[in-house]
């Protein structure tokens, strides 16, 4: 089990802790100026994480929202300055940044009904499986609604309505915490070969390890990384 320590301790999460603190200076700036944004309103931000952004284990994703295979540019001199570089770039950019252990793939625009529905069915189906009675009866439990999902993975002072990138982040963390009832739905909705569902199982098992340097540095662990840019909170400075 990781402590916190050993997850704030990779570069992944070391990068986002020196970008928020720049995003802190500017917030403490519009306090003075008496220019603070709203509880709900989006604008805690500084120059460097304009846009946000969701950091997700690539190995988990098959394919973006027009059916295309996730393409990256592999960096064969990868260090932990280059991969700092690279996150300070995907901060800036919408959608979902892919994290491998050779490289980063940025902007990737993810079809969130797919995972919706990943999510929604694994859970209903898990909740039939661990049913004991034989009998349906008449108290037919409704199907888990994607809402549910969300609501059960966020701090319970975020409502509803969910925005686009924590509905999707909740739904896609689904795959790494059930991986094989989730290789199980993608076998039956991706209608793979042989070869490329034995390719496609081994990046699903990957995206459950760690990524780390040669020398024992670890780029990031095999969590799902959401940055909001909202305060949500009074005592929330961004």
């Amino acid at each position: 089990m990781l402590t916190k320590k050993d997850i704030l301790g990779s570069v992944l999460l070391k990068e986002l802790i020196a970008i928020r603190t720049d995003t802190l200076w500017r917030m403490l700036f519009c306090l003075r100026q008496n220019q603070w944004p709203g509880v709900n309103e989006e604008g805690a931000t500084g120059k460097l994480d304009n846009k946000g952004a969701i950091f997700i284990t690539g190995g988990l994703i098959h394919q973006d929202v027009d059916d295309k295979q996730i393409t990256y540019e592999p960096l064969r001199a990868l260090n932990e300055a280059i991969f700092r570089d690279k996150i300070r770039e995907s901060m800036q950019y919408d959608n979902a940044t892919l994290l491998f252990p050779d490289g980063i793939a940025n902007s990737v625009n993810l079809d969130s009904g797919f995972f919706s529905r990943a999510a929604r069915r694994i859970y209903t189906f898990k909740t039939a499986a661990f049913k004991r009675k034989r009998k349906v009866g008449r108290n037919i439990t409704a199907e888990i609604d994607s809402n549910d999902i969300v609501r059960s993975h966020c701090p319970t002072y975020i409502d509803q309505t969910y925005g686009s990138r924590t509905r999707i982040s909740t739904c896609v963390s689904v795959a790494l915490a059930d991986p094989h009832m989730y290789f199980a739905y993608c076998k039956t909705e991706f209608n793979l070969s042989r070869q490329r569902l034995k390719t496609f199982a081994e990046k699903v098992d990957a995206a459950q390890d760690r990524a780390e340097l040669a020398d024992g540095t670890v780029l990031y662990h095999p969590y799902i990384v959401v940055c909001h840019d909202t305060r949500y909170k009074e005592n929330s400075l961004t």
